[in-house]
């Protein structure tokens, strides 16, 4: 069991998706280290969804691969437990008000998962970290 310093811990990471484009050993090297942030019992690792047309027009989600790397780090199960339930505007034009709004009812856990993570420490990888609002 690995475990979780805080409720949110935030490690700013932006443009993940260039650093795909290596041979994943950036991404493997994100993932070690958001991996040494946990601290607190957690069962497995989920994302916070890109949007499909983000997802179509990359050809990945950044967000899942890098939870997958930290899964990997952590010998925990990688679980896509949350799924895109609005479509909503980038959020690096809005202010900490405007994020919020924006994400509200934006994620739910999948019904196939609620189950598996219910009354469980889980830990969220999103891509990009600014105000924490999709957390």
């Amino acid at each position: 069991m690995q475990t979780l310093r805080a409720r949110r811990s935030q490690l700013p990471i932006s443009y993940l998706h260039v650093m795909r484009n290596s041979d994943g050993a950036a991404v493997a090297l994100l993932g070690a280290a958001m991996a040494q942030l946990v601290d607190r019992p957690v069962s497995c690792v989920t994302w916070a969804p890109t949007s499909v047309g983000h997802r179509r027009s990359r050809g990945f989600d950044q967000a899942e691969d890098l939870a997958a790397a930290v899964a990997r780090e952590l010998g925990l199960p990688w679980l896509p437990a949350l799924e895109r339930r609005t479509k909503t505007v980038a959020q690096h034009s809005l202010s900490r008000r405007e994020r919020a709004a924006n994400l509200d009812g934006a994620f739910a856990v999948r019904e196939g998962h609620r189950q598996t993570i219910a009354g469980r420490w889980v830990v969220i990888v999103d891509d990009v970290s600014t105000t924490g609002a999709t957390l």
